[in-house]
């Protein structure tokens, strides 16, 4: 039997300052405010801040990889110039379904600076604070007020309920005050329609799967993915080297992003040609990240793990994908998911 020395228990103002030690490379913007705390089934949140109970607060937790997480950041935008003159706080807390696919310099460059957040950011990196608030679906919109959860909604409606609950909030501790006319709009409701290519199956409206075939087939069934070329299986992604390999699918929507990420640290970013029906996406038919090269080509430049806005407006006629990898066996790249939206 091997003794051990006793472990020194810790104050409540060190565990505070280890805790804040641990999170802060999961935080922005600010020294970590909250920390989740799991014990068996049971998730707690911790304020490491007094300011947390002091104030109210608006959290908006979003999976980052989702149409639906970035259009509830849009509102999150919008609501934090509206409403933090009126001693309102806010805090976006970020879940990856993903291991290992962000980098502090992806969030801070593509995140935050692109969208020029001035509110603390943090990654739920385990889930545990998400868990804490119930923030089970994305996304979830939670106001704090007194270090309790005053009101909470979740899902594809949670912005028009969560800013009409906002405003009367507000209006009952000043009844006069003025406010721009709630954000309802067709495009309130969060589309939320995903796939992730590291499961053999996947929701959709039917269950798809991915099929490998020793070339590129006339059409596709809409609940079938075809893999051409050499390709790699893992848990959570697919991954190619081969210049030769394609992926093939039927878009369900009018919507299409990409979750993917070149592999190797280099220069050089990794590239994925996009066609539609087998040519080239038409300007009007394409994302904001994807451009045309010298060859005339649609391709999207990948380089740290994130959502990759591809195709928008597809009509009915215009939804057979083939995605290309012409330079993957320089820089291999790995597709994680696929998403959707209208």
């Amino acid at each position: 039997m091997v003794w051990k020395p006793k472990e020194k228990k810790l104050s409540a103002e060190e565990a505070v300052a280890l805790a804040k030690k641990e999170l802060a490379p999961y935080w922005f913007g600010s020294s970590p405010l909250l920390a989740g705390l799991r014990s068996g089934p049971k998730s707690t949140a911790h304020p490491l801040d007094p300011k947390i109970v002091q104030k109210t607060w608006l959290l908006l937790f979003i999976d980052a990889t989702t149409f639906g997480g970035n259009s509830a950041l849009q509102f999150l935008c919008e609501w934090y110039r509206r409403y933090s003159p009126h001693e309102l706080n806010f805090m976006l807390i970020l879940r990856f379904p993903y291991q290992n696919i962000y980098t502090r310099t992806a969030i801070e460059d593509i995140l935050i600076q692109a969208n020029d957040l001035q509110f603390p950011v943090a990654i739920d990196s385990d889930g545990s604070l998400g868990a804490a608030f119930g923030a089970i679906q994305f996304p979830t919109v939670i106001c704090l007020k007194d270090g309790h959860t005053f009101f909470d909604y979740s899902g594809a409606d949670c912005v028009p309920k969560g800013e009409l609950h906002l405003q009367n909030f507000l209006r009952s501790l000043d009844p006069g005050l003025p406010l721009l006319p709630v954000m309802f709009s067709g495009d309130s409701n969060i589309p939320i329609q995903k796939i992730d290519t590291g499961s053999v199956e996947f929701g959709l409206k039917s269950t798809a799967k991915i099929e490998t075939a020793a070339e590129l087939p006339d059409s596709i069934a809409d609940d079938r993915i075809v893999l051409t070329g050499n390709w790699t299986r893992e848990a959570e992604r697919i991954l190619t080297k081969d210049p030769e390999a394609t992926l093939s699918f039927r878009c369900p929507a009018t919507r299409l992003a990409l979750v993917a990420r070149a592999q190797q640290k280099t220069i050089e970013t990794g590239i994925i040609q996009v066609q539609i029906n087998g040519l080239p996406a038409y300007e009007a038919f394409r994302g904001k990240q994807l451009i045309i090269d010298e060859e005339s080509n649609t391709v999207l430049q990948i380089s740290a793990g994130w959502l990759y806005e591809t195709l928008i407006d597809l009509p009915e006629t215009d939804r057979s994908i083939t995605l290309r990898f012409p330079t993957a066996n320089n820089v291999a790249v790995s597709i994680y998911g696929l998403r959707f939206g209208n």
